[in-house]
């Protein structure tokens, strides 16, 4: 297959997304990365990959490599989250700046429309706000309670005619400008989904789960009973069980194991796990996005159990990320598996905090859990922290008695 207008950086970004982009997603947005998710971008609308752009759209907003009109042009194009583009549309309504003809091309007729019509409303709603309901003076209500006053352009104008000199302030219940954007923003969403109805791409790729036995992979694996096939690169590239046991020498006789299935691989793990971490190679990269789909948690909890048995370091820090991002760690659970993966302390400094500030001390279970090491370090920031009463400074002891986490052997 010839792909002549394709330029080779760009389709080398492209395989990137396909075969390395599961193992790198973490808490922070790596910027060096940019230029490649231009690339997956790029071709992914070349060739109507609606996932893959939509993915890429969330990892370059990540990065903020995006400004306001192509964000807003990337909603319009690729079904993004209203969430997703709400700030964007904000920014561009309350602007000095009026949208310029590129803009307008970007973002194609109907939202440039929207944007143009709301920047008006915002406008003219901040040269002339509505009066408030119930306009009041604070200064004579400190004497009259309720003193009544008159709303004018966000002034209120004193309607007391006693001793005091005439007098105004400021009216606090008249929206600000960013007030009015919101308002604006909202509507303007609102206005587009009904008159710009946003049909889902065709291209919506099948997921793998459905595939996984067919005519497809190099690899036969049976897990309690069930017959699997797949690709062995993937089990290769996450496990260095996987990649030594596949460079084991077979002799001319026989066949490496797994290559038919009449002899595959066996695991002694359950189905339904490993069903997960075949979602996590096949499926995960293209179902990214920064909020946690709590439908995936059970996933991913799959995907960290199967990736401690099988040696794939890249796979659990993945899973650690998706299950931190959803909140379902306790303390001493993040704690120790960031000895175990080596991940640094500020990736677990919160919980290391209120662990060593509890009232409780740490119990048996949760020493066994974190480790020797960690556990004496926490333990010895505990008994300083004690010693000194409220006198000490928490965060300060506890970098001095709590070293970077390192693998705890």
């Amino acid at each position: 297959m010839l792909l002549p207008d394709v330029k080779c950086k760009d389709f080398d970004g492209l395989l990137w997304f396909f075969y390395e982009s599961g193992y790198s997603w973490s808490d922070e947005a790596d910027t060096s990365m940019n230029e490649i998710w231009n690339s997956v971008l790029l071709l992914a609308e070349e060739f109507e990959m609606e996932q893959v752009a939509r993915v890429a759209c969330h990892a370059l907003a990540r990065a903020r490599a995006l400004n306001d009109i192509l964000k807003i042009s990337l909603y319009v194009r690729h079904k993004m989250p209203d969430d997703w583009v709400m700030e964007a549309i904000k920014h561009t309504i309350c602007r000095k700046e009026p949208l310029t003809l590129s803009e307008a091309r970007l973002v194609k007729g109907d939202m440039a429309a929207l944007l143009a019509r709301s920047r008006e409303e915002c406008l003219m709603g901040s040269l002339d706000p509505a009066p408030c309901s119930q306009p009041t003076c604070s200064i004579c209500s400190i004497v009259t309670p309720g003193a009544k006053a008159i709303c004018h352009k966000g002034i209120h104008i004193c309607r007391n005619t006693g001793n005091l000199m005439p007098h105004a302030m400021p009216c606090t219940s008249t929206p600000t400008p960013r007030d009015i954007a919101a308002r604006c923003a909202k509507r303007l969403i609102a206005t587009f989904k009904v008159e710009s109805p946003r049909k889902m791409g065709n291209a919506i790729l099948e997921s793998r789960s459905r595939l996984w036995g067919c005519q497809s992979g190099d690899i036969f694996l049976q897990v309690e009973g069930h017959l699997f096939r797949m690709h062995s690169y993937h089990l290769k590239r996450a496990s260095l069980v996987f990649s030594d046991m596949f460079r084991l020498p077979t002799s001319p006789a026989n066949s490496e194991e797994g290559a038919t299935e009449n002899d595959p691989v066996v695991l002694d793990v359950k189905a339904e796990d490993f069903e997960n971490l075949l979602w996590f190679f096949y499926d995960s990269p293209y179902e990214w996005s920064p909020t946690p789909d709590p439908t995936s948690l059970p996933k991913w909890e799959s995907v960290l159990k199967l990736a401690d048995i099988f040696d794939m370091r890249d796979a659990s820090v993945v899973a650690l990320h998706a299950l931190d991002r959803a909140g379902t760690l306790c303390d001493v659970r993040k704690i120790a598996l960031s000895v175990k993966l080596g991940l640094g302390r500020n990736w677990a400094w919160a919980s290391i905090k209120r662990l060593c500030t509890r009232e409780e001390a740490v119990t048996i279970e949760e020493a066994c859990e974190m480790g020797p090491a960690m556990t004496a370090s926490i333990a010895l920031a505990r008994e300083t922290l004690l010693k000194k009463g409220k006198k000490g400074k928490v965060e300060e002891t506890l970098r001095s008695c709590i070293p970077d986490i390192g693998v705890d052997k």
